[in-house]
């Protein structure tokens, strides 16, 4: 049986996006996202879990042209890890999950006509886990 490495999480934006551009101007995004956890059985809050999903190229775009802050979203990635040592030679890592797949869950906005505006698919391939860092804030 082959390995599976797949993702799928319901959550909410906790910040706005920002688009970043890679060195070969590729576009991405990383989307911090809070997942509630269930209550205890009597009814006590256990807070939320936070995540970083990478998104690339057209979804990255559209991301940021369509969501917002408490914005809704459903994510199909796989989960990846890095690993560096610090400036004082301490281990450190971070996992994060790499989006195939968003799905936009909150109704679209009205335009100002009265129109909704609808987001335009970008099925493009996503990069592999050695994809270069971005290189700057757009």
């Amino acid at each position: 049986m082959q390995d599976m490495n797949v993702v799928t999480l319901t959550a909410r934006l906790t910040k706005d996006p920002e688009l970043r551009q890679t060195r070969s101007e590729r576009s991405v995004s990383t989307l911090r996202v809070a997942i509630q956890r269930p209550s205890t059985r009597e009814g006590e809050d256990r807070g939320a879990v936070f995540y970083d999903v990478e998104v690339w190229n057209g979804t990255a775009e559209n991301c940021v042209r369509f969501l917002s802050k408490g914005s809704r979203i459903g994510v199909v990635g796989r989960l990846e890890l890095d690993q560096w040592k610090d400036e004082h030679d301490v281990p450190r890592q971070r996992s994060y999950v790499v989006a195939n797949q968003v799905n936009f869950l909150d109704p679209p906005p009205e335009s100002k006509n009265g129109s909704e505006e609808e987001p335009t698919p970008a099925p493009e391939p996503e990069p592999e886990a050695s994809e270069e860092e971005p290189a700057s804030a757009v």
